[in-house]
């Protein structure tokens, strides 16, 4: 997540004229500017510099240059040096000489002789100047170096944490991040902007691939914003992302379903879509308990439903279904066990899930575990199916651990990551 649509080069740029960091240096103008008198200077630099301030200001810069060059020569302390450099500056600013400037600001504060507050404009000039003549990497290194010296606001630490996230400068994206969100709270800023800062810094933790600090960032988004689904909704779409997922996949499909049914308002088509699913992996109950009070309450199955007839089709189904199922369950829960196919004992675990029959759901799907199933991603599947059970009969501390020990990369680690957020959330 950017923190603006502009460059980020051009916000940070934006961010310090704003704040008015990129004034330049506060220097008499090169036509009334005189050589320094008394010690400042030299006596043999007098006389060069006095004819550089003539040149300038006739407007000769080439002879400037060349008288300035002289008394440079002649100079022999930092201080002197400096003098020299600030007609230097006057004078290349006269010109509009951009590179001269440069030079000219670089030089005075390489000479050590400049205060820390007297070298705040040039340093706010050097960064203004280098963005003017087009170096925008040189630009964003001269902007750091000056917030770094001087403090900023959070528009410009966050233009740093923009600009370091586009290098894969992750150390830098962090800091400059926590910097922005510290000064948004320090200024009472709107909860949307420290919002907006704490975001784009738990999703550089994603870029950077620090999987730890991404989900305590964004158990720490969904605590302190609660209301805001799209937390959820992203969670689960990174679960999608994991390289293993496949959209067809029998089991993990429903799952998604499932989980974006218990952390998100599901629009009518995802609805439907997730009764399909569940009447295609043979679960009527699951179907039943999303279509019918959709249908209802007028959601689905009305003149507004593209779908309404399959909807409606789908509700007979899943009602027929059920009542021969949950005619059977008890019946196929004991053959299982007495079978022992893990297969079919996980089957029937989540056919129990379905029913809202927890306890049961949970000690058949750990029998299967326990008996052994080969396949290490379906047996992560399982185990994502018996955490729901154990949390939802109330045992959140088993139901954590268990998705603790889920490593599949096919979507169930992800979404485990989620029902352990909401075991976290109560």
């Amino acid at each position: 997540m950017a923190l603006s649509r502009l460059s980020h080069r051009t916000l940070i740029v934006a961010a310090m004229l704003a704040s008015g960091a990129l004034a330049a240096p506060v220097l008499a103008p090169a036509m009334a500017q005189k050589a320094p008198a008394g010690p400042t200077v030299n006596k043999n630099m007098m006389k060069p510099m006095n004819e550089a301030v003539a040149a300038i200001k006739a407007q000769n810069w080439a002879d400037a240059k060349a008288k300035l060059d002289t008394a440079y020569a002649a100079a022999k302390t930092p201080q002197e040096k400096l003098e020299v450099e600030k007609l230097r500056f006057s004078a290349a600013d006269a010109a509009k000489d951009l590179p001269g400037k440069i030079a000219a600001i670089r030089a005075a504060l390489a000479t050590g002789a400049l205060s820390p507050e007297d070298a705040k404009p040039y340093r706010g000039s050097l960064a203004s100047t280098l963005q003017e003549s087009g170096d925008t990497a040189g630009a964003t290194a001269a902007m750091r170096d000056y917030i770094d010296a001087y403090g900023g606001n959070a528009a410009q630490y966050g233009a740093l944490a923009t600009d370091a996230r586009k290098a894969s400068d992750w150390a830098n994206a962090d800091k400059y991040a926590q910097k922005a969100i510290d000064a948004a709270k320090a200024a009472n800023a709107p909860a949307g902007d420290i919002e907006k800062y704490q975001a784009f810094q738990v999703h550089t933790y994603w870029d950077a691939k620090q999987m730890d600090k991404y989900n305590a960032g964004m158990a720490m988004l969904i605590a302190t914003y609660p209301g805001k689904e799209d937390y959820w909704k992203e969670l689960v779409a990174r679960a999608q992302s994991e390289p293993g997922y496949t959209a067809g996949e029998k089991d993990i499909r429903l799952d998604v379903y499932r989980t974006l049914n218990a952390v998100s308002k599901m629009p009518p088509l995802q609805k439907s879509a997730y009764a399909s699913s569940a009447l295609k992996q043979d679960l009527p109950n699951e179907a039943l308990s999303i279509l019918k009070p959709a249908i209802d309450s007028g959601e689905l199955g009305g003149a507004s439903d593209a779908n309404a007839d399959l909807n409606k089709k789908n509700l007979a189904d899943a009602e027929r279904k059920t009542n021969l199922e949950t005619a059977g369950l008890a019946k196929e829960e004991k053959e299982a066990a007495a079978k022992g196919d893990t297969a079919y004992m996980a089957t029937v675990g989540e056919v129990l899930l379905t029913h809202a029959e927890y306890a049961r759901a949970a000690t058949m799907l750990k029998a299967a575990l326990d008996k052994g199933i080969a396949d290490a991603n379906k047996a992560d599947i399982v185990r994502l199916h018996l955490g729901m059970a154990q949390m939802k009969a109330g045992d959140k501390a088993a139901a954590k651990a268990t998705f603790a020990s889920i490593k599949a990369e096919n979507g169930a680690t992800g979404i485990a990551r989620i029902w352990t957020m909401l075991a976290d959330k109560g």
